[in-house]
């Protein structure tokens, strides 16, 4: 039996340990230790937290790109309101002040396009015609009238329209646009390109009182009915003036944005520079807040509309930056103390003796092995796999957790890299293994890499791998390298799910873009057929009763030529003979025949154009299914269209035997002017247009029909024709297309259950034959 230690002894035992637990060595090591342990800790925190900051910059980015897309949208559906107010100036030869507050009354401004101040219509006048301009405005009730500003220029325009005529709209009335130097440069430039074109920044002349505020304008110009004006110089010599539409900035960007951008602060300035001077809206009206406090996000983004350009520069507010998820951090920070502190104590203890260490050492083992149980839960809740490379030889140590996420058993997993590579998506390896090989290399400072993983049971799912190279030979070559491994297969769910929402928001948005289009076509059409069809009724009717009075009046004579003879009196008898003479009876039995036959020909062909009106727009049919000709629609829609035809190709009609067939007729037709429209943009100088048409019958369907339409024009290059369907893809230039034609003219043939094909080579032309069932079936009634 061994003898007790004394008092003495005891205490020599602890003064021992406590004198080398007092060494220099083990204090560096004990430090060590503890920094040790807290920095890999900030590593993991820091890279949990820039994963949470990554997916909210990813929200970020979305929605500055909703808001740039839904400002691109609002400016191309004013840009559509000037379309329609000009082609009120195309059917009319003169537009009077009661027709064009009609027509904007229609259009419902306040209501359907908010944001708007009005549409208006600015005449040219001549220096030697403003005189008269001045007295015939006066006299139609403005004794006030004159063109402002006062003094002589070379060349004057004045608002002689704008609706609503109310309110500070009024201040605009007689206001020569041309004189000041923004506005007529947007001016020149629509005159000159025959199109669209947006203003720079402008105080509007309506703007009065404290809250004055940034303006534009958006400019599309008229030309004389009937003249060409193809060329430049054409243009210069024919234009009459331009419809247009003023804007004033806080008011307009509420309306387009909505509730949109609650998170997120942005300006936008006129042009391509950012600067005082250029800045047009200020969403909350602090800008030099935001030149002193740095946001975590900002971008800057260009739109280009109309023929100008805006930049906007975008920023998140604190109320989104506080959003960052950052329950993750919080936990890896605490588990991570909490673990440097226990190997600091750990440490401390074997450096105090023996065997205060090995007591000690059985409490802490509980300790770490509660605290590895509880990091372990907190990387299971966090959907998170370890690996562990040696790359030199090739073996690689996966964690339970990362077997799991791919439905293994732990005992399953090859410890290789060619088992971690087997199951990545073969669309996906490519781009993992130019990551992996990067970062290897050196090049890059982490592995990030995101792919599509096939599990044990043959499901598919999304997984982010990010690691790092720890150790490297004197070379630079790798020889470890660690990492983590994440399931984001629910994180992607969410990205397509909203990007299926916002196409599907987009193409409810064109749908109704379009029909309120069509709808305004339809009234405007209807209301010239209705306006012309009954003057054109008694023209007609008067020119037949007409034609009955000369035929009776000149039998009449022909009675009065035979009793020439029975006059004894020769006076009277060469008097007659002498008024014949001088009237030519001859001449006008022919002439006036000649001239009733022709009046009546001209009427009947302006009832015809009518009724094309009619049937375009389909006036006398409910929007129903019903049985039409196609043919006839088919030559509605060329006259509708002719303006845009005639002067670019010929149209030549190969009609087959078709029946008719069950259809929206009205909206068959907008798919035919949209083939046709662009069959002639396609043809570059002069060309030809062949419509043809035919029956087939097929054993799945029964009866169908086809409609082609083919052109000599330039053709579609092979990179795009897969895309020619695709809302707002399109190979015009800014101003001369949306890129909806095709896409809804897509969705209309499909509601008919039939299809569209298309053949193209470049430089020779392209064919569109659209398929469609004679009869529809039961449930799309």
């Amino acid at each position: 039996m061994s003898e007790p230690q004394t008092p003495a002894a005891i205490l020599s035992v602890d003064d021992e340990a406590n004198a080398l637990a007092h060494q220099p060595l083990v204090k560096l090591l004990l430090w060590l230790v503890l920094v040790s342990g807290l920095a890999a800790t900030y590593f993991l925190q820091q890279s949990a937290f820039n994963d949470a900051r990554r997916i909210l910059q990813g929200n970020f980015t979305s929605r500055t790109g909703e808001i740039t897309l839904r400002i691109e949208q609002r400016l191309a559906a004013y840009e559509q309101v000037l379309r329609g107010v000009k082609g009120l100036y195309a059917a009319s030869k003169s537009v009077e002040r009661d027709e064009f507050r009609d027509y904007a009354n229609i259009l419902r401004l306040q209501e359907q396009y908010p944001g708007i101040q009005g549409v208006g219509y600015s005449q040219i006048v001549p220096p030697q015609e403003k005189a008269a301009h001045i007295e015939a405005i006066r006299k139609e009730g403005f004794p006030g009238y004159s063109i402002k500003p006062e003094g002589e220029r070379d060349l004057y325009t004045s608002i002689i329209y704008l609706e609503p005529f109310s309110g500070r709209n009024l201040r605009a009335f007689g206001y020569d646009m041309y004189s000041e130097a923004v506005r007529r440069a947007a001016m020149e430039q629509a005159r000159d390109l025959d199109k669209s074109v947006m203003s720079g920044k402008v105080t509007l002349v309506q703007e009065e009182g404290q809250n004055v505020q940034a303006g534009f304008l958006i400019y599309l110009p008229v030309y004389r009915n009937g003249s060409p004006h193809e060329t430049l110089a054409d243009r210069r010599a024919n234009i009459l003036g331009w419809v247009y539409a003023p804007f004033r900035m806080n008011d307009l960007m509420p309306g387009v944005l909505g509730e949109q951008a609650n998170n997120i602060d942005y300006e936008i300035y006129d042009g391509e520079n950012v600067n005082l001077d250029a800045l047009m809206y200020d969403n909350d009206g602090h800008l030099s807040r935001h030149q002193t406090n740095t946001p975590l996000f900002q971008t800057r983004q260009r739109i280009k509309a109309i023929g100008h350009t805006w930049t906007i520069e975008l920023r998140s507010l604190p109320a989104l930056e506080a959003s960052i998820d950052t329950g993750r951090v919080k936990v890896l920070w605490g588990a991570g103390i909490l673990m440097s502190a226990l190997l600091y104590l750990l440490v401390w203890q074997l450096s105090s003796g023996r065997a205060r260490a090995l007591k000690l050492a059985q409490g802490m083992t509980r300790k770490l092995r509660d605290s590895e149980a509880r990091l372990t839960q907190t990387l299971i809740s966090a959907e998170l796999g370890t690996w562990d490379w040696n790359v030199k030889t090739g073996h690689i140590v996966f964690d339970e957790r990362w077997a799991r996420m791919r439905g293994y058993q732990p005992d399953e997993v090859k410890p290789d890299a060619s088992f971690w590579e087997k199951d990545i998506s073969p669309g996906d390896s490519p781009l993992f293994q130019q990551k992996l090989s990067d970062h290897l290399a050196g090049n890059s400072a982490i592995f990030d890499a995101e792919y599509r993983a096939c599990t044990k049971s043959g499901s598919w799912i999304w997984l982010m791998d990010r690691g790092t190279v720890i150790e490297r030979d004197g070379a630079g070559k790798p020889l470890r390298m660690v990492g983590i491994e994440m399931n984001v297969t629910e994180r992607k769910k969410i990205e397509e799910e909203l990007r299926v929402t916002v196409a599907k928001l987009e193409e409810a948005h064109n749908q109704l873009l379009q029909s309120e289009k069509m709808a305004s076509i339809g009234q405007l059409a209807a209301g010239v057929a209705h306006e012309i069809n009954n003057p054109i009724g008694y023209v007609y009717s008067n020119l037949g009763t007409l034609e009955k009075y000369v035929q009776d009046t000149f039998a009449m004579l022909e009675q009065y030529e035979q009793a020439e003879g029975a006059i004894t009196d020769p006076g009277v008898r060469a008097r007659l003979q002498a008024a014949r003479k001088k009237l030519d009876i001859a001449f006008l039995k022919d002439d006036l025949s000649a001239l009733m036959g022709e009046s009546k020909d001209g009427i009947t062909r302006v009832k015809k154009i009518v009724q094309n009106l009619k049937d375009f727009s389909h006036v006398d049919v409910s929007d129903e299914w019903h049985f039409s000709d196609l043919h006839n629609g088919l030559d509605s829609t060329l006259n509708i269209v002719n303006n845009e035809i005639k002067y670019k190709a010929e149209v030549v009609k190969e009609y087959g035997g078709i029946p008719e067939v069950e259809c929206l007729s009205s909206q068959l037709n907008q798919v035919f002017m949209n083939l046709l429209v662009n069959a002639a943009h396609a043809i570059e100088e002069r060309g030809t247009i062949t419509i043809r048409t035919g029956t087939i019958r097929t054993g799945k369907q029964g009866e169908e029909v086809w409609v082609e339409v083919a052109d000599t024009g330039k053709g579609i290059p092979a990179e795009n024709m897969k895309k020619i369907f695709d809302p707002f893809f399109t190979t015009k230039p800014i101003g001369k297309g949306t890129g909806l034609g095709l896409s809804l003219s897509y969705g209309i043939i499909q509601k008919h259950h039939g299809r569209i094909e298309v053949q193209s080579e470049v430089g020779k032309g392209t064919t569109f034959r659209v398929w469609l069932p004679v009869k529809q079936a039961e449930e799309t009634h």
